[in-house]
């Protein structure tokens, strides 16, 4: 026998074995009911496997439809077959607010808001009503600086507060904000500053809207950076203004605003979204948990990471809800004050990514001889990073005496490029497997 043909027959009586093993490890496993175990060698583009594929009962069922629909077929084609185990059902795009524009006017009818969490002894409320207003004059101030529809905006934030009034100003004026995090510092061209940099060679030098704790810092970048084309204004100032209520009559189609990601190559690249991109996955988003107006959202992760202002804050604009808003630093410094604003906001609903659970697990000889009630939370959405479910099993064990029900736990699944989670699981429950 040649050795070339005798390591080949070896390495599949290899294979045999491994696939053998592990047939033998998942009949042992009392919770899987069915499975599947096949090899095949390592392709460029490897073919798409479907349960008729790997089921005899399945591709039974798909042979008879088939043939009902008299398509005679050996092997029934992937476009005749279900796309996915599970569905979420037709979701009506052209129902409800078809713009953003649209969404805050509803809100607005509404005599909720938003609290922005300030320190741990002072919070600013903000009625929706209050919202449009304040974002009006600011797009009087805005106008007044020369921007036009389609410019793109350059964010710098601080303040939660300004943020969203900022953003909301741009949205009625046609501009296109582009949600980018605050460096730590200005004074150094750091990783974060050169990001800043890029994006904003990206974009074709536009303003950089900031608030009134960073613009001297930011106006420093002009001399960092060696250019005399930096435009900077603070938001502040121009809530002093009169209001401008002639927004601009934007389309489902017309640009809402640029979010960065970075994806694998550490420079960052603007993602655009529009009124109609947004809204869809909104409403997904709303259909999916069943969110309500009758909700109390709390978000502490940043407005320009797309799960916090696409899942959360547009979201809950969109229904109406009661939001609160608070400061990403005060929930590191102290992981424990996501529980405290739990309970004092009595919160319907919150998120975060699977690290946050991990930090509160941290602490469990201060959840043991805590107080909190939690017994209003009803999702809490893990997303934006892997979920461990060892990790999960063990926040909901800690929390179950403060009142967290064991089934409030909801991975999810997105990405930046389409406007955040489109996935949604089943609740995890204290005890289940994933």
């Amino acid at each position: 026998m040649k050795p070339s043909i005798k390591n080949e027959l070896n390495v599949h009586e290899s294979m045999d074995k491994i696939l053998q093993d592990v047939q033998r490890t998942i009949l042992q496993t009392n919770e899987i009911e069915r499975f599947a175990v096949f090899s095949r060698e390592k392709t460029i583009r490897p073919r798409p496997y479907h349960l008729s594929h790997l089921f005899l009962d399945n591709h039974m069922e798909q042979e008879a439809a088939s043939e009902s629909i008299q398509t005679k077929t050996a092997s029934p084609a992937l476009a005749d077959m279900p796309p996915a185990l599970s569905y979420g059902g037709d979701l009506d795009v052209k129902a409800g607010a078809q713009t953003l524009q649209d969404a805050l006017t509803e809100a607005a009818k509404t005599t909720n808001g938003l609290t922005y969490i300030v320190n741990s002894e002072n919070e600013l409320t903000q009625s929706y009503a209050q919202l449009k207003e304040d974002a009006e004059r600011v797009l009087t101030g805005l106008r007044a600086l020369g921007l036009k529809p389609g410019d793109p905006v350059f964010f710098q934030f601080s303040s939660n507060h300004a943020m969203v009034t900022a953003f909301w100003a741009c949205v009625l004026g046609g501009f296109v904000p582009t949600l980018v995090s605050a460096a730590p510092t200005y004074r150094e061209m750091n990783a974060s500053v050169k990001k800043l940099h890029h994006a904003w060679h990206l974009l074709e030098h536009p303003l950089i809207l900031t608030d009134d704790s960073l613009i001297d810092e930011v106006q420093g970048l002009a001399l960092l950076w060696h250019t005399d084309k930096l435009r900077v204004a603070a938001v502040e100032p121009m809530l002093s203004l009169e209001r401008d209520i002639e927004a601009y009559p934007a389309s489902p189609d017309d640009s809402v605003f640029f979010i960065l990601t970075s994806g694998s190559t550490g420079m960052p690249k603007c993602v655009e979204h529009s009124h109609r991109s947004v809204l869809a996955n909104v409403k997904g988003t709303v259909a999916a948990n069943q969110f309500t107006q009758e909700d109390v959202s709390l978000d502490w992760m940043p407005l320009d990471h797309i799960g916090g202002i696409v899942m959360f804050h547009l979201v809950n604009v969109y229904t109406g809800c009661e939001q609160v808003r608070a400061r990403t630093d005060d929930f590191i410094a102290q992981p424990l004050r996501w529980l405290d604003w739990m309970d004092r906001y009595r919160a319907t609903k919150t998120w975060a990514p699977n690290f946050a659970f991990a930090m509160i697990n941290d602490y469990e000889k201060d959840i043991s001889s805590g107080s909190w009630d939690l017994s209003a939370m009803t999702c809490m959405i893990n997303g934006a990073e892997a979920v461990v479910p060892k990790t999960i099993h063990r926040f909901l064990h800690l929390l179950a005496p403060h009142g967290l029900k064991g089934d409030v736990i909801r991975p999810a699944f997105g990405m930046s490029e389409i406007s955040s989670a489109v996935v949604f699981s089943f609740a995890i429950e204290r005890g289940s497997n994933l």
